[in-house]
């Protein structure tokens, strides 16, 4: 069975497990590896687990933006924020904790574990967590099969996964890719002959598998949290749990807000 969250009106508004499948890391395309090392951490083989030099070079790039150009976090300080901390942005205290956890997931890792743990729980929209599920829902196929295009566009969809959403903004992923595939060229993980031959190839993508849009996904993420919190892994099957969510609503709000940003 399955543990169902249940809107305010009574009726099941979505299940408690996330589209998720765990592989191992030999069986998720070394394009796809590259791909992510080169565009969300590209010292990741070097550092302990935090990059001063990629803060430093983030908040200097934020300044001159005026917004979020550059992340500065490592893979290992966003795997500890996936993996132990909730949802909240850019609270200090925050990031000092995402700091402490990284150095200690360094400490008991090597970096093949960190890489594999973070590629399969990366939270990549909609309610799918990790390459191969979405993989499998954006190309019909799993993430060892994935070639440099597709590879480039799943990679690129980790930093802002509503924004970039597949189904809704295709272009704009695309567009995405090509800044990944730069980043590839730029570590030599690839040839300059080989990015403009996966520029050249647009992937295509499955239709719209009606997956939760990643807009939609904070209230979700936000109970689902609340509920792992509570009860930890001891819930039974088959939970009926009533929220005072009226779905509609929550989808409206996220939307203007979206819309806002």
């Amino acid at each position: 069975g399955q543990t169902m969250f249940d809107g305010a009106d009574g009726k099941p508004w979505f299940p408690l497990e996330e589209h998720r499948r765990d592989v191992p890391l030999n069986r998720i395309s070394a394009y796809l590896r590259d791909a992510v090392v080169a565009v969300e951490d590209h010292r990741f083989h070097k550092h302990i687990g935090i990059d001063p030099i990629a803060v430093g070079r983030a908040v200097m790039r934020d300044v001159r933006a005026g917004g979020l150009e550059e992340g500065g976090s490592t893979l290992t300080q966003q795997l500890a924020r996936t993996l132990f901390l909730t949802a909240s942005r850019g609270d200090w205290m925050r990031k000092g904790k995402e700091a402490v956890l990284a150095l200690m997931i360094e400490q008991r890792l090597s970096k093949t574990q960190i890489l594999e743990l973070y590629l399969n729980r990366i939270y990549l929209g909609g309610n799918v967590y990790g390459v191969e599920a979405m993989s499998q829902n954006v190309f019909g196929k799993p993430a060892f099969d994935l070639t440099l295009p597709e590879s480039a566009f799943i990679a690129g969809l980790i930093r802002m996964p509503s924004a970039l959403w597949p189904w809704s903004h295709y272009d704009r992923a695309v567009q995405r890719s090509h800044v990944v595939l730069a980043r590839m060229r730029a570590e030599g993980f690839i040839t300059a002959k080989a990015e403009q031959q996966a520029r050249a190839t647009p992937p295509r993508i499955l239709s719209d598998p009606g997956l939760n849009r990643g807009a939609a996904g904070y209230a979700q993420d936000y109970l689902r949290q609340q509920f792992k919190a509570e009860f930890e892994d001891d819930n039974p099957p088959d939970w009926k749990v009533r929220t005072t969510f009226v779905p509609a609503l929550q989808r409206e709000a996220e939307r203007a807000v979206t819309q806002g940003l």
